[in-house]
């Protein structure tokens, strides 16, 4: 795949956007072909194979944001802009002791800083707009890896800590009283 691919749970005139459920989407964009099997979606005779993101495309908020404008004109207020992170990672190493078989570790670390540039810019670029909310757990989450998902006890800990720390907490209840 060579592009950042939508997929959507409405009608849309744009082409290539199989019906799926939330969970075929985020399965799809974590299937790494180095760790997970390709995800397929669509009708048996028509489905189509998705294994993950490329690089530039970790963190699609920009591809959001142009799917918002071409759906909802350019005039149309956003009541809401979440963005979810997988976790802030540690400050990278690209010690050649630690390095993946496969190129893994190069892949991973160009994923993870570019999705942690994309979520800085757009934070920046929106302070002022009451309406962007960007949820990232800050802590406890840095020695987990992608082969990790049978810790999802430990990421659900942290999550509820994060959630209920005081700035984030306060952001949550602000927005959903707008």
């Amino acid at each position: 795949m060579n592009y950042c691919h939508a997929f959507r749970t409405y009608r849309s005139r744009r082409a290539g956007a199989p019906d799926c459920s939330f969970v075929d989407a985020a399965c799809a964009a974590i299937a790494d072909p180095n760790t997970f099997s390709p995800v397929s979606i669509g009708r048996t005779l028509r489905n189509k194979q998705f294994c993950g993101t490329l690089i530039g495309s970790s963190n699609p908020i920009r591809a959001v944001l142009q799917e918002a404008r071409l759906q909802f004109g350019e005039d149309t207020l956003i009541s809401l802009l979440l963005s979810l992170g997988g976790g802030q990672s540690a400050p990278l190493s690209l010690q050649p002791s630690i390095a993946l078989p496969h190129g893994r570790f190069e892949f991973m670390a160009r994923a993870v800083q570019d999705c942690e540039r994309t979520a800085n810019e757009i934070s920046q670029h929106l302070s002022d707009v009451d309406a962007y909310l960007r949820l990232d757990v800050d802590k406890g989450l840095n020695d987990l890896k992608i082969s990790d998902w049978h810790r999802l006890g430990t990421i659900e800990s942290h999550t509820d800590i994060y959630l209920q720390s005081f700035p984030i907490s306060d952001k949550i209840d602000k927005i959903m009283k707008e």
